[in-house]
C-alpha cells in the first residue's frame, strides 16, 4: 500500500507541476504577445501618416508593389538601413532563372502587384477601431 501511495503522490505531484509550468508558459506567451502588439502599435501611430496615404492609395487601386509602396514611404523618411539590407538579401535569394527587374523605361508594362492587409487587435483579440488613438 506504501508503493501505492507513493505512485498517488507522483502522480498528483506531476500533474500540480504540468498545471503550474502551463500555467507559466500562459502567461510568458501572453507577455510575448502584448509586448508584440505594443511594439506594432508604436510603429503605425509613429507612422501614421505614411499609414495614411498607404490606405489611400490602397484605396484606390487595391494593390501596391514593392516599388509603390517604397515611393510613398520615402515621402515620409528615410527608410531604416536595416530594412533595405533585408530587402537586398531577399532580392539576392531570388533564383537567377527568375525574371530580374530591370530598368525602368517609358515603356508601359503591367506591374506585378502585392495586395497588402493590415488589421491591428487589441490585446484581448477585439479589432482596435482606431490604431492611431491613445
Amino acid at each position: 500500500e506504501a508503493a501505492s501511495d507513493d505512485m498517488i503522490m507522483r502522480l498528483v505531484a506531476r500533474d500540480q507541476m504540468s498545471e503550474q509550468l502551463a500555467a507559466a508558459i500562459d502567461r510568458n506567451v501572453r507577455r510575448i504577445a502584448d509586448d508584440a502588439y505594443a511594439v506594432a502599435k508604436g510603429h503605425i501611430q509613429a507612422n501614421r501618416a505614411a499609414m495614411d496615404a498607404i490606405v489611400a492609395r490602397l484605396l484606390e487601386s487595391e494593390t501596391l508593389s514593392g516599388e509603390e509602396m517604397h515611393t510613398i514611404l520615402t515621402q515620409y523618411g528615410p527608410i531604416p538601413e536595416e530594412n533595405l539590407q533585408l530587402l537586398a538579401e531577399a532580392h539576392a535569394e531570388i533564383p537567377s532563372s527568375a525574371p530580374k527587374a530591370s530598368p525602368p523605361d517609358s515603356t508601359p508594362k503591367k506591374k506585378r502587384r502585392t495586395s497588402v492587409r493590415v488589421v491591428v487587435k487589441r490585446a484581448g483579440g477585439s479589432p482596435d477601431p482606431d490604431p492611431g488613438s491613445q
